[in-house]
């Protein structure tokens, strides 16, 4: 049996798509905060991809900085 993540993955964003689409026929549009309290290359890296899905399906994506650094 082989598993393939980016299978998966692209079942569970085209689910998600369907909803998204079905709420903005509602009116409503979906949103994303994301909570970023530490900052790292890693960290930067994993939002970035996020905040580039979001745009892609259609959720509206915002990210509240709360490093010590801002």
């Amino acid at each position: 049996m082989n598993i393939s993540g980016k299978d998966i993955a692209v079942e569970v964003y085209q689910d998600i798509q369907k909803h998204i689409d079905y709420l903005k026929q509602k009116g409503i549009v979906p949103k994303l905060v994301i909570v970023k309290s530490c900052d790292s290359e890693a960290v930067h890296n994993y939002i970035s991809q996020k905040v580039e899905r979001g745009k892609k399906i259609g959720v509206e994506v915002e990210v509240l900085n709360l490093t010590e650094d801002d």
